[in-house]
């Protein structure tokens, strides 16, 4: 299993052409989904702690099922996407590359969990503290996002029609799991909340909310009735 999660980790290619050729998937997306749930659940514990114990378990719920329906709501597009552009893929391997892909990005929350864990206990105390933490939670998932991104690269043959291929890839994943993450907000809680609910109303898109948020860290903010929970 160790030996799996080194080549997910650090052989983008290797993973990729293991999919592509459909060879020994089982374990591959064994200890994919593995990575997968303990990355993603651990990035929850940690943001969602920034506020407490109970919505730090329910971020780590909510995070790894953020996920597992991008996933779903991604693959088909993609295998639509590589159709048109002339390189097919059988729909189990592109999923098995997918779901690869995505682990390698949880891998990459993991590993940044020290930065998050540190600027939510440096900057507690600041006035923007909520709107700062988010925005910073947003980029390190965008990071995340090109860790994956690097996986599918690989995937696919290298020739003209890869770029944009690969430039609609990262539309959609960033589009699906972007507004995904927004409706299962929220992930933190406004600290002016006494309780903070499971989910908020679908108001709005996760794109706005980021225009938001980086007006709010800079002390700019909008009127009350205006503002939206991340």
């Amino acid at each position: 299993m160790f030996d799996l999660f080194n080549v997910i980790c650090s052989q983008p290619l290797a993973t990729a052409r293991r999919c592509r050729t459909e060879s020994d998937l089982i374990p591959l997306i064994k200890a994919s989904l593995l990575l997968l749930i303990v990355g993603t659940s651990s990035f929850g514990l940690v943001l969602g702690g920034a506020r407490d114990l109970s919505q730090a378990l329910a971020t780590a719920v909510k995070l790894p099922l953020v996920w597992i329906v991008t996933l779903a709501l991604c693959a088909p597009a993609f295998y639509a996407i590589a159709a048109v552009f002339g390189q097919p893929w059988r729909l189990r391997a592109l999923l098995a590359l997918t779901l690869t892909a995505t682990a390698r990005a949880s891998l990459v929350l993991f590993a940044m969990l020290p930065v998050l864990w540190l600027f939510s206990d440096v900057f507690q105390s600041s006035s923007r503290f909520y709107h700062q933490l988010t925005l910073l939670a947003s980029l390190i998932y965008a990071t995340s996002g090109l860790a994956a991104l690097g996986v599918l690269l690989r995937g696919f043959d290298r020739k003209l029609a890869t770029a944009p291929l690969l430039g609609l890839f990262a539309v959609v994943f960033f589009l699906v799991a972007g507004q995904t993450a927004w409706s299962l907000r929220p992930f933190v809680g406004r600290p002016s909340q006494a309780e903070v609910p499971w989910f908020r109303n679908p108001e709005g898109t996760f794109f706005e909310a980021i225009g938001r948020d980086l007006d709010s860290a800079r002390g700019r903010y909008v009127h009350e009735s205006q503002r939206e929970e991340w």
